[in-house]
């Protein structure tokens, strides 16, 4: 079926707190591929003023001029006329990967575990993202083949797998879980050193110290972090590291 494919970009301050849980159960969020960038704040560029690369210009010149074969040009059809749809194809190969994948797909949906609506249209994603990749290589006959579906796969695969670990951190459906969930994930990036208490203290001023000692003691009863003290000279320092 023709489908619509959108790309956007937001920042994670911006995107979790815009979600609720409900993005899991109802099937919302993994109509999506969301992929983490992992360079928050790179480095400065130097503009280089260049002609673009000539196989480039060529490339997106023969892509927009391309008439599948069967198909009209959906570029020059007026406002009344039918287009007519191109079938993307795939090898036997293919065909057997998707029949695996989907039974995968119902094996991880009846395992009922945290977050496992995720998969939900794993199989789908991997098949439109193959789609959209044999297209690009060659828009005149395009067809998937399996270093396409692989390459799919792989990425809807670990973007599922991010999602899952990421809602665990960044979802919240009310305040209090949003500020539990702000203070594991101080605690989860300090590593394996660990945060000591007058830092986590400057890193949540927008908590009291009542509801901050609530929230730690509810994340060591639920074994999401330990807690240790160290002796110094002076008073014992105290740490919090993440367990997981």
């Amino acid at each position: 079926e023709p489908s619509l494919s959108i790309y956007g970009t937001s920042t994670p301050e911006t995107f979790w707190p815009a979600l609720s849980s409900a993005a899991v159960v109802n099937g919302a969020l993994n109509r999506f591929i969301v992929l983490p960038y992992q360079n928050d704040y790179p480095d400065a560029q130097r503009p280089i003023n260049e002609d673009p690369p000539t196989g480039l210009l060529t490339d997106l010149k023969a892509s927009f001029e391309v008439v599948p074969e069967g198909a009209g040009n959906l570029a020059n059809t007026g406002p009344n006329a039918l287009p007519q749809h191109i079938t993307v194809g795939w090898t036997p190969e293919v065909e057997e990967a998707v029949f695996q994948l989907a039974r995968e797909q119902s094996r991880l949906l009846r395992t009922r575990g945290e977050g496992h609506q995720l998969y939900g249209r794993l199989t789908e994603n991997t098949i439109k993202l193959a789609m959209i990749s044999a297209i690009s290589v060659n828009p005149h006959t395009p067809k998937i083949n399996m270093v396409r579906f692989t390459w799919a796969r792989e990425i809807t695969e670990w973007s599922v797998m991010w999602l899952m670990d990421a809602v665990k951190d960044q979802i919240a459906d009310n305040q209090t879980e949003a500020d539990l969930k702000k203070v594991f994930l101080i605690i989860k990036k300090s590593g394996t050193k660990g945060i000591i208490r007058s830092t986590l203290t400057n890193k949540t001023p927008w908590l009291n110290k009542q509801t901050r000692e609530r929230i730690l003691a509810d994340l060591m009863e639920g074994r999401r972090i330990e807690h240790v003290k160290e002796e110094t000279a002076g008073r014992p320092r105290e740490i919090f590291r993440s367990s997981a």
